[in-house]
């Protein structure tokens, strides 16, 4: 009797809640996740254009609910950074990390990029529209400027051209 009752216990509401809750993600290894699995999505068109003589039509992500979420978290991330009149030490440790997560990831499609067009100078056009359509070219494109002011001294100091 007491595994029915257990069974039971299972399918109500409140246990499924408090089950889900148990085994929930921290928001900064979500994103981090997201960004990987991006990551890897862009690379693979990235290699399919270097693949390929003729450039297919890239699919965009931006109806992806995982882009939909990133963009949220850089909206409230900026604002909760920006609007408070006290510096906010917490929010500045995640902005740095999630612009060095971002990063990483834009360099990792820059030095794919780089060998398909030191191979196929004539793919510059496939190449163009797969970052503009990845989740690089997304996020990127909905920030304002003093992000990407954050994100190219990062990338200058971390990855230096001489």
């Amino acid at each position: 009797m007491d595994d029915a009752a257990n069974k039971a216990k299972l399918r109500t509401p409140e246990a499924a809640s408090n089950q889900f809750t148990a085994t929930s993600v921290p928001l900064p290894q979500l994103v981090h996740q997201l960004l990987r699995n991006f990551s890897q999505q862009s690379l693979s068109v990235l290699r399919n254009i270097g693949g390929c003589d003729e450039t297919e039509e890239t699919p965009s992500v931006a109806s992806d609910p995982g882009l939909q979420l990133l963009l949220q978290f850089q909206r409230l991330l900026l604002i909760r950074l920006y609007s408070e009149d006290s510096f906010n030490v917490a929010a500045s440790g995640l902005l740095f990390k999630y612009v060095s997560w971002l990063c990483d990831h834009t360099k990792e499609n820059l030095e794919v990029c780089s060998i398909l067009l030191g191979q196929q100078p004539s793919a510059v056009s496939g190449i163009m529209a797969a970052i503009r359509n990845s989740v690089v070219g997304m996020l990127m494109d909905n920030q304002p400027f003093y992000f990407h002011d954050h994100c190219s001294k990062y990338l200058s100091f971390r990855y230096p051209l001489g």
